[in-house]
């Protein structure tokens, strides 16, 4: 794996604990989750665990619902 790969995988990676510990710690669902983006359950579950590709809109949009900006994702936490 070329090393820009690998920070790429990394940095999804912390994207995703960071969308995922906001979801949580707001108390929504999966479920509601997916209808703000306007997507299936399935489709929604996959994104947040790293099975299908994450897109910026997604991460906007997951950004506006929780009340956070999308560089709060960023970023790992201390």
């Amino acid at each position: 794996m070329s090393a820009i790969r690998k920070l790429n995988q990394e940095l999804n990676e912390l994207i995703l604990e960071n969308i995922n510990n906001v979801i949580k710690e707001k108390g929504f669902s999966i479920r509601e989750i997916a209808k703000h983006l306007g997507i299936d359950y399935s489709m929604a579950w996959r994104i947040l665990h790293g099975k299908r590709r994450l897109k910026p809109e997604h991460i906007a949009e997951i950004a506006y619902l929780t009340h956070r900006t999308p560089n709060d994702f960023f970023y790992a936490k201390d």
